[in-house]
């Protein structure tokens, strides 16, 4: 059993939330420091976030299904909490609750403080002076549900075995006498002779069934199928972001730390991810934040009239 993160305050809205998909019960959310939803651009299977240089940003993390989940964050490739390169199977995460959300602020420093999340240039983000540059400008969220109780298997059912009737009041009774070949010998059961209905009863009946093999513990992570599962989209390797994340100031954020136990310790039940960029970054990869006005047309150009239909000269002002 591992220990997660519960934060102090639960629920809240979570309008806004991407993805909306009605079979994902979970969606990561990025708000400002008032709780609106930066503006989103999806397309090509990832959703990209506007983001604003020295912006601050909260990542909101919701939760639709009815279990608790464990929820893995990682910023530009490294851990929300423990500030290590992100990795799902080691590294605990937040805990939210069923139907609710959690607003994470900031990179955890203790269980009393975090260090702000805010909009940076690439170099002097947090992961790149961590020494790990490639990952920045994508957000990352593993869902683990928490392990349901195992109910109590009933006892194995044992079926009644029907036997012969034999009266043993019709056996002709042995002499008390004791033998001269047996005496002083102890007294004990003599081994029984093999029964004269076996061809009644097939071989092996009654027979204790063999045990289970032992199981080998969990699985271990296929280096194949579960990495071409979990590999990024070749679209998002195309450009690097022109925006990182910073450690910024310390911010009050309590939080306790809460028993869990997943599902399953080397699968997440699902991994959201969002990329973000700046203006000019979105616009490069084909982005229209800035649409043009409906009301703008070009300017129509008139022949001039000698007679426009006025019969005296008015005032100029």
């Amino acid at each position: 059993m591992a220990a997660a993160l519960g934060a102090v305050m639960f629920g809240g809205g979570i309008s806004g939330a991407y993805p909306p998909s009605p079979w994902l019960p979970y969606a990561v959310t990025l708000e400002d420091d008032r709780g609106n939803p930066l503006r989103t651009f999806p397309g090509d299977g990832t959703t990209f976030v506007l983001g604003y240089l020295g912006e601050r940003y909260n990542v909101r993390i919701s939760n639709h299904s009815d279990r608790r989940v464990e929820a893995v964050l990682t910023v530009d490739g490294r851990d929300a909490v423990s500030g290590s390169p992100g990795d799902f199977v080691r590294q605990r995460g937040y805990i939210v609750m069923p139907h609710g959300s959690v607003v994470v602020d900031g990179f955890r420093q203790s269980l009393e403080q975090t260090a702000a999340f805010r909009f940076s240039r690439p170099g002097a983000s947090y992961s790149s002076r961590m020494g790990s540059p490639e990952n920045v400008g994508i957000i990352g969220v593993a869902f683990f549900a928490e392990q349901r109780p195992r109910p109590r298997s009933p006892a194995p059912y044992v079926p009644y075995e029907s036997h012969d009737y034999y009266d043993y009041d019709a056996r002709p009774r042995a002499q008390n006498k004791p033998s001269a070949e047996g005496a002083g010998r102890s007294a004990s059961a003599e081994p029984s002779a093999p029964r004269d209905d076996a061809a009644k009863y097939p071989e092996g009946y009654g027979a204790a069934r063999p045990a289970p093999a032992p199981s080998g513990g969990a699985k271990k992570r296929s280096s194949t199928s579960d990495d071409l599962e979990y590999a990024p989209r070749e679209s998002e390797r195309r450009a690097p972001s022109r925006l990182g994340t910073e450690y910024g100031e310390s911010t009050y954020s309590p939080v306790t730390e809460v028993p869990f136990r997943r599902q399953s310790t080397w699968h997440p039940d699902a991994v959201v991810s969002l990329r973000y960029d700046d203006a000019d970054g979105l616009v490069a990869r084909g982005f229209e934040v800035y649409p043009r006005a409906a009301w703008w047309s070009e300017p129509v150009r008139y022949e001039p009239s000698a007679f426009p239909k006025n019969h005296f000269a008015e005032p100029p002002w």
